[in-house]
């Protein structure tokens, strides 16, 4: 289901990204472009996205209460709240776009990269966080695993990977244009493909792998 919305919101943003550029006085369209716009801010993608990003966070807040409470190791339930907030700081980046402020912050000395210069702290913060959760990862059950890490290369595949792309793209360009176009579709759609990867592999870890409260968690998640 949420595969579906997130390929209906990018169909949804490319089709009204060439239909105001060829029809820009349709009567409401500027409103609707923007309403779907994986580029825009405060629209319905940007809800979309936010609400998976605090979905991943809870979750791994309550794997890390409930592995607490059936004798996980102190390390782990320490990672997986670790995890939970940065999720959920993520997720008020999103809703609030605190990375191309710094961006804007960041570029005002040397003016290379606008707002893309935030990429350059982001993968600082990626290495950290590999660095970081490797150990934990390798811990983690391999069904489990498989899941995370999609989602990471993904994730990140979209929000540095190819913001590099789109910011090169721009300085070449100068302008959006078609490529621009595509390439920032293409990264927000990743990056929700990401963050729903997460959530489904943050579900099968309780469903599977959390031995209490065993019947609580089968009312909320099935058997």
């Amino acid at each position: 289901m949420l595969f579906r919305v997130t390929l209906v919101l990018a169909l949804l943003s490319v089709f009204l990204d060439f239909f105001d550029a060829h029809v820009p006085n349709f009567p409401g369209g500027g409103w609707l472009h923007h309403a779907f716009d994986l580029d825009a801010e405060a629209n319905i993608p940007t809800f979309f996205s936010t609400g998976l990003l605090l979905l991943g966070g809870c979750l791994s807040l309550l794997i890390a209460r409930v592995g607490a409470r059936a004798g996980s190791t102190a390390s782990s339930a320490g990672s997986w709240r670790l995890l939970g907030f940065i999720l959920i700081l993520m997720g008020g980046d999103e809703l609030l776009m605190f990375h191309e402020t710094l961006g804007s912050f960041l570029d005002s000395p040397f003016h290379v990269a606008g707002v893309y210069a935030w990429v350059i702290p982001g993968t600082l913060a990626v290495l950290w966080f590999v660095w970081s959760f490797f150990r934990f990862f390798k811990s983690l059950p391999s069904a489990v695993r498989r899941y995370l890490a999609l989602s990471f290369l993904l994730f990140v595949g979209g929000a540095v990977g190819l913001e590099y792309v789109e910011a090169v793209n721009r300085k070449v360009m100068g302008e959006l244009g078609l490529s621009g176009l595509l390439l920032t579709n293409s990264q927000e759609t990743l990056e929700m493909l990401g963050e729903i990867v997460l959530v489904k592999g943050l579900l099968i870890y309780i469903r599977d792998f959390l031995e209490y409260p065993r019947t609580q968690l089968a009312l909320l998640f099935g058997d």
